[in-house]
């Protein structure tokens, strides 16, 4: 019966801020992959299959980052999302960003390996909040030297400091400090807050979410 039908969608974007929610400036992620699997009592389960194809549902994100499986019988399901696939330059590099971190509509449902948790799909239900927001981690670098005329330039004749001990701080724009654990979303490394300066004077604090920091 058609109202035993459900339709799962809605977009894959670019969280540029790192705030784990949809932004009216921040652009949708094209030809990104989205995979359905199921749930049998909330446990996650296997693929969907589509009973036409006997292979399992997946779609690309269209150019504004917009998905949609529909003609679904109602259930239990789970998603995931891959930008690896995506038009991103350097995809790879992009990690998913902060989970549920306010409205259901405009948040991201996708946890550190571009997974949600398991949904119950009602007959005739369609739900168009299953989202997933990537950013690009941001780092910090520089260097230590000696500055003899104080110009405030590295000249040829100014020493490098090794080992110098460079500290950051701050914190991301969920209100996350540094160090600690909010600094990333949960399951993604934690970057390191303390470095000592190499041989040449350079120190780089990498993996960072986008936010408010100072050394």
């Amino acid at each position: 019966a058609l109202d035993c039908i459900v339709s799962i969608g809605d977009l894959v974007w670019l969280d540029f801020d790192g705030n784990g929610m949809q932004g009216m400036d921040e652009d949708g992620v094209e030809n990104a992959t989205v995979n359905l699997y199921t749930c049998e009592n909330g446990v996650k389960g296997a693929a969907f299959i589509d009973p036409n194809t006997s292979l399992p549902v997946s779609v690309l994100t269209d150019a504004q980052g917009n998905y949609l499986f529909e003609t679904l019988p109602a259930g239990e399901y789970w998603v995931e999302y891959d930008v690896s696939t995506s038009t991103l330059e350097n995809a790879a590099d992009y990690v998913f960003t902060f989970v549920e971190e306010g409205n259901f509509e405009v948040d991201s449902d996708a946890d550190s390996n571009g997974e949600t948790g398991c949904f119950t799909m009602m007959p005739g239900l369609d739900d168009m909040s299953y989202d997933a927001g990537v950013y690009q981690p941001v780092s910090i670098s520089g260097e230590v030297w000696v500055d003899f005329d104080q110009d405030g330039i590295h000249d040829p004749e100014d020493v490098s400091v090794e080992g110098a001990k460079v500290s950051i701080a701050g914190s991301n724009n969920i209100g996350g400090s540094v160090p600690g654990s909010l600094m990333v979303p949960v399951g993604q490394p934690i970057p390191e807050t303390m470095l000592f300066s190499g041989q040449d004077g350079s120190y780089d604090f990498f993996g960072l979410a986008p936010g408010n920091y100072r050394l």
